[in-house]
């Protein structure tokens, strides 16, 4: 699902679709393409949704994240291992 966290932030927050799009001044119609990734989000409404779910705006790449799809954080685990193993690889070529 894209943009599942910022999906659950709204639920929790009592936010619907509507209410957030007037806020955003587009169409609840608007609001649903930039929701499945029909129509990119400009930065502008990004930052907004971000201050109406009272958010710092280092939290944008959380609730925003590259083509709306958020990873599980168990891949970013092993995003982060498969680095570190990289790393030792390149440090070892290195010394050769």
């Amino acid at each position: 699902m894209l943009h599942r966290k910022l999906r659950l932030k709204l639920r929790e927050m009592g936010m619907d679709g509507v209410y957030l799009a007037r806020k955003l001044n587009m169409t609840p119609q608007c609001l649903s393409a930039r929701m499945v990734g029909r129509i990119p989000w400009r930065t502008d409404e990004m930052y907004t949704i971000l201050s109406l779910i009272h958010e710092p705006d280092s939290a944008l790449a959380a609730y925003f994240p590259r083509n709306g799809i958020d990873l599980p954080e168990e891949y970013d685990n092993k995003l982060d291992e498969k680095r570190e193993l990289l790393d030792h690889i390149v440090k070892l070529i290195a010394i050769m």
